[in-house]
């Protein structure tokens, strides 16, 4: 629903779009003229422009600038018309509401009786869908094209904008589960979405548990650390093997001094005696 201001009843009916005008300019005497309200009154005078022109992306950015400099419900409910023939539904049943729910005037009667009889079309052509999740934790949180939706919202029947959209169910900063999927309008989806089961994630050991655990030999991982690390001069290898050393060298230096002292020839070798030749 498209309205401007140039005669007293509808002049141009435009495929379901009407633009509607009055002898009073649509800029109402409360704003003294300056830079913003001229610039306003182009904007909006673009936007009708390429209304009748069906070009409604161009209309709908030229009522958002216009409604930008100047909050008025003329502006807004061009704005809700244009929104509603772009795809975005939502925006223009919102936009609709707050013209209704503004304090009734002379100056904005055909506005609200304009939204009063557009609303219920224009919500009967959003979709909504419906989530049947399992395996949802209470932790779990889902984002539908980025923004975070109750769980019982998105379970009653969540309305969105015709379209594509993804869906993300994220836990503990994690993502569970992601679905795309596209929307028509009227449609209603149901999203079945069963969750993988979460396995439980073990604690790290704390240093209690790594300072009082074994491998088995009486040792904790503490001390055979500190053993890996001690200085040779300090390890307990290094002082047997001095000591084997030390005493494979008396035995050799006794039976060189016996072999000195006896004849090796002489006598038969007594048990547990070497006789070196």
């Amino acid at each position: 629903m498209i309205l401007g201001f140039r005669s007293p009843t509808v002049a141009v009916a435009l495929v379901r779009v009407a633009l509607i005008a009055t002898s009073a300019p649509w800029w109402t005497a409360t704003a003294a003229p300056g830079v913003q309200d001229e610039a306003a009154q182009q904007a909006f005078r673009a936007g009708v422009d390429a209304a009748h022109q069906e070009h409604w992306v161009e209309a709908r950015g030229q009522f958002e600038k216009a409604y930008g400099l100047s909050p008025r419900p003329v502006v807004l409910i061009n704005l809700a018309g244009a929104q509603a023939r772009t795809g975005k539904l939502l925006e223009a049943a919102q936009n609709y509401r707050r013209i209704l729910d503004d304090e009734p005037s002379p100056e904005t009667a055909s506005f609200r009786k304009a939204a009063a009889e557009t609303l219920p079309a224009l919500e009967a052509r959003i979709p909504r869908i419906r989530l049947r999740p399992s395996g949802l934790t209470p932790l779990d949180v889902i984002q539908i094209d980025g923004d975070t939706v109750a769980v019982e919202a998105a379970a009653g029947g969540h309305p969105l904008d015709p379209g594509e959209h993804t869906l993300v169910v994220q836990h503990a900063g994690s993502e569970r589960a992601r679905v795309l999927f596209t929307l028509t309008e009227r449609e209603l989806r149901y999203i079945s979405l069963p969750l993988p089961a979460l396995i439980p994630a073990l604690p790290p050991p704390s240093l209690v548990d790594l300072e009082t655990s074994s491998s088995g030999n009486g040792t904790t991982p503490a001390a055979r650390a500190s053993d890996t690390l001690r200085p040779w001069w300090k390890s307990p290898w290094t002082w047997t093997a001095a000591g084997v050393l030390v005493a494979g060298a008396a035995v050799t230096t006794y039976l060189i001094i016996n072999s000195q002292r006896q004849d090796p020839f002489a006598g038969n070798i007594s048990p547990g005696r070497i006789e070196v030749r």
